[in-house]
C-alpha cells in the first residue's frame, strides 16, 4: 500500500493505537481494532514534507522575521 493510501486511512479515522515493529516501521490501530498498513518514519517525514510546500506554495503558510526586539 502506498503512503498515500495510508495517509487517507488516518484522515477517515483517528488511530486507536500504533503498532511498532522491529525493522523500525509502524501500522495504525482502527477502533475497531483493525491493523493498518506499515509506515515507516522516512515515507510519514517525506509525506509531511510534500504537505508543507503545498501548503506554503497556497500561501498558507510563510516565513515571517520579526526584526523588533522582544
Amino acid at each position: 500500500m502506498s503512503i498515500e493510501e495510508v495517509l487517507a486511512l488516518l484522515s477517515e479515522e483517528t488511530p486507536a493505537g500504533w503498532v511498532g515493529y522491529e525493522d523500525g516501521s509502524w501500522s495504525p490501530i482502527a477502533p475497531g481494532g483493525r491493523v493498518g498498513p506499515p509506515i515507516t518514519v522516512p515515507e510519514l517525514l517525506g509525506a509531511a514534507r510534500r504537505d508543507l510546500v503545498a501548503l506554503e506554495q497556497a500561501g498558507l503558510i510563510a516565513l515571517v522575521i520579526d526584526t523588533e526586539s522582544i
